[in-house]
């Protein structure tokens, strides 16, 4: 038999569990980043109840278009989910002043989300505003029980996905903790990181105003008054004198927000450049998801204090820097 010599050089090591480097590369810092971002612009979107007869692929490009909005300009996807939330605490206080019970916070966003489409005989169908819907109910001219839907009618219609907002939640509780542990430790932390942040804590505030309004309805509810357009347009008396700019009922509540007027100004702008992202027609098909509805005292208060938060942690992230581990032992 002949003698066989193994060579302990050729043994293969075995390796085990190995962790990862403790460094970090630019494109993990830009995929956190961005992936954060998104999932909050994605996840808080409540758009509003689109036109009848639209197709999937037209509703498909406008939530992408607000999408990209809400990444260029959180704190106005935000403003628009307070001017809401403060518009249906109104609506519930103007149906319970007038003996109407049932009316609740829900229904209120889905008066205002463009849920309630009113069809008169002698005119196009067009949608109604919470306070609309009031006037019109508290002046026979609707009945009530054709609006006072039931809470669960409004969940069925409601498609809100709630897989993707826990691993939204998920994903913006890491990041977070990972900031504020870089931070304790007095490590590196990136303006892109500490812009995230500012993208967070507007989609808190956004997440937590339209926790009551549905997300992705698509069918509105259609509402057949007892009298024609003309009819109830002329009983208005002097009221509805001026021409109106999105509906009929229009003399029902004019205010708006002061940016909402900016807003417009802005919109006009980008139509004379041929940009055309809404377009226009009389009366509106579809509430905009971007209108900012009238703020109370305490509203305001709000919105100044998550934009002066948001303004904040951006002007933090782009002029304020940790020092080294080697900077702090000089």
């Amino acid at each position: 038999m002949n003698n066989t010599t193994i060579s302990l050089d050729h043994i293969e090591q075995l390796q085990g569990w190995t962790a990862s480097p403790n460094g970090r590369g630019t494109i993990n810092i830009i995929q956190n980043s961005f992936l954060t971002i998104s999932l909050c612009a994605w996840t808080m979107l409540c758009l509003n109840v689109p036109p009848l007869g639209a197709s999937r692929t037209a509703q498909a490009r406008h939530k992408i278009m607000i999408f990209c909005e809400a990444i260029l300009g959180p704190e106005f996807i935000f403003q628009t989910a307070l001017g809401q939330w403060a518009s249906a605490r109104r609506s519930v206080a103007s149906f319970t002043a007038s003996g109407l019970q049932g009316w609740t916070m829900k229904h209120g966003f889905f008066a205002d989300m463009g849920g309630y489409v009113l069809d008169p005989p002698d005119f196009p169908p067009f949608p109604l505003s919470a306070k609309q819907v009031h006037y019109l109910v508290t002046n026979n001219y609707i009945d009530y029980a054709l609006v006072a839907i039931t809470s669960d009618a409004i969940d069925d219609k409601n498609k809100s996905d709630g897989m993707a907002r826990i691993i939204t939640m998920v994903q913006v509780l890491w990041f977070v903790l990972d900031t504020i542990a870089r931070a304790a430790q007095g490590l590196a932390i990136s303006t892109l990181e500490l812009s995230t942040i500012a993208y967070v804590w507007c989609s808190i505030g956004t997440w937590f105003f339209w926790r009551n309004k549905p997300q992705d309805i698509n069918v509105p509810v259609i509402v057949v008054p007892n009298q024609t357009m003309a009819e109830i347009v002329r009983n208005a008396g002097s009221a509805a004198d001026e021409k109106y700019i999105s509906t009929p009922p229009d003399f029902v509540g004019r205010e708006h927000h002061h940016w909402t007027l900016y807003w417009a100004h802005w919109f006009n702008i980008l139509h004379h450049m041929g940009i055309v992202l809404h377009t226009r027609k009389r009366p509106v098909d579809k509430i905009s998801d971007d209108q900012f509805l009238p703020l109370s005292v305490g509203s305001n208060a709000i919105l100044i204090f998550f934009q002066l938060g948001f303004a904040g942690i951006h002007i933090a992230g782009w002029n304020f820097r940790f020092p080294t581990p080697t900077e702090r032992l000089l």
